[in-house]
């Protein structure tokens, strides 16, 4: 082994950890966007809960209306 082959696994060392950078970074870029995909569908899903939950309420408070 001589000077050139050190240099050339000294290369390829360098493009695994390049490799393996770049996947970690795409795997925190998912893992945010779908953090941030859940929060927003967790809002939305508040919002047509508190929405339910007003109607339920208007409807409880009129008179006459009452089911038995």
């Amino acid at each position: 082994m001589d000077a050139d082959d050190i240099g050339y696994l000294l290369a390829m060392g360098s493009n695994v950890l390049d490799m393996v950078g770049t996947t970690v970074v795409v795997l925190v870029v998912l893992m945010v966007l779908a953090a941030a995909a859940g929060f927003l569908l967790a809002r939305l899903e508040r919002r047509r809960a508190r929405r339910i939950h007003d109607d339920l309420v208007e409807m409880r408070d009129q008179p006459g209306r009452h089911r038995r």
